[in-house]
């Protein structure tokens, strides 16, 4: 879904709150529902200042899990050393 600069929606089990939520790359369903996902979804199309919120926060999603970022900090890592 970064790929595609599209946010998640996800429901409140696994840690996907605090994956998803926290970093405002998605959204979490209220309930374990498809009622609670369709709600969802709908909000995200029904507010362009959320959307355009998301997909700013998936584009710094995007660059801090890039492998490039990765072999940086790998490289320091190895420095340190």
């Amino acid at each position: 879904a970064y790929h595609f600069e599209l946010p998640l929606v996800v429901t409140d089990v696994g840690g996907l709150r605090e994956t998803i939520g926290e970093r405002g790359t998605g959204l979490v369903a209220q309930s374990v529902t498809a009622d609670a996902v369709l709600a969802e979804i709908r909000k995200y199309f029904a507010d362009p200042a959320l959307k355009e919120s998301c997909i700013e926060n998936i584009r710094k999603e995007k660059t801090r899990l890039s492998w490039m970022n990765f072999c940086r900090r790998l490289e320091d890592f190895a420095a340190g050393l």
